[in-house]
């Protein structure tokens, strides 16, 4: 599988073992770890923005007495991870805010929807926000990051806007879901959504996916990143979680069945089925 093509399949497994022990909330078993474990553990958690997950799985274990000089730079790095989200929280607060006053629809995407899915706050790391917003209003977005000390970056080129601010902020403000290189029916689909987002019960002017268009986002967003970049074990948390919490709804099951074609078309779905059964086989 080439999510794991570079990274050791006995310590990956052990690295999946720790995430589910932290979804299920148990005390991971680690009698069979060592320093050397721990130490490859933490570059794989960095390399796959999983420090905060896999040091909360770990804190409360034997292992944590292996060596305490990295676990306390492993806590750290936790705090940080849940330091940089709230202030992500309170500043998207205050983007959104601009929005509702100033009657533009908008839609929060990926990482920061499915952060409210896993079982603490921090435990989903993130680089930056998404949001996918109406297209009209481009430059009144524009006026409003840079008023609130923004560096724009690659404006007007591709399906995205970025701004950056010290110390952590980066945010991808969308007009579309895909760039035009990347050419797929799911892309047609999902560059057409405006008219299939649903209000948001609180908020007037925000937008959210059903669940099912959510999914096939995620899916073809992610194979958007298998076929370019390549994806990581986060992934495969993310998607654990997605299904996880919204397997329950039987309209899920229909509309997968009904587009059955397209997801195995834009992620191949022997994939997609190992990776589940990799991090479901600690179901604990």
């Amino acid at each position: 599988m080439r999510i794991l093509q570079n990274e050791n399949i006995e310590l990956a497994f052990k690295f999946c073992y720790l995430a589910a022990c932290v979804f299920h909330n148990k005390v991971p078993d680690t009698d069979n770890f060592n320093k050397a474990d721990l130490s490859k553990l933490y570059d794989l958690s960095q390399k796959h923005s999983m420090t905060a997950l896999i040091y909360t799985a770990l804190e409360k274990t034997a292992a944590s007495g292996l060596n305490p000089q990295l676990m306390a730079e492993w806590k750290t790095e936790r705090e940080k991870a849940v330091r940089n989200n709230l202030l992500f929280d309170a500043e998207r607060k205050k983007l959104t805010d601009f929005m509702e006053k100033n009657k533009i629809w908008y839609t929060q995407l990926k990482g920061i929807v499915i952060k409210a899915l896993y079982p603490g706050a921090g435990l989903r790391q993130m680089s930056d926000n998404d949001i996918l917003f109406d297209p009209q209003f481009r430059e009144k977005v524009k006026t409003y990051f840079e008023s609130n000390g923004y560096e724009p970056k690659s404006l007007g080129n591709g399906c995205h806007d970025t701004y950056i601010k010290k110390p952590v902020y980066n945010f991808e403000l969308h007009v579309m879901l895909f760039e035009d290189f990347y050419k797929t029916e799911l892309t047609e689909y999902f560059n057409k959504i405006s008219s299939r987002l649903l209000s948001h019960s609180e908020n007037k002017y925000e937008k959210v996916f059903s669940y099912e268009d959510f999914y096939l986002y995620f899916i073809a967003h992610s194979h958007k990143h298998y076929y370019t970049y390549g994806i990581g074990i986060r992934f495969l948390c993310d998607l654990y979680l997605i299904l996880k919490n919204y397997y329950e709804l039987n309209s899920i099951v229909i509309f997968l069945t009904q587009y059955r074609k397209l997801v195995n078309l834009h992620f191949p779905s022997v994939l997609l089925f190992k990776m589940l059964d990799f991090l479901q086989a600690y179901n604990i």
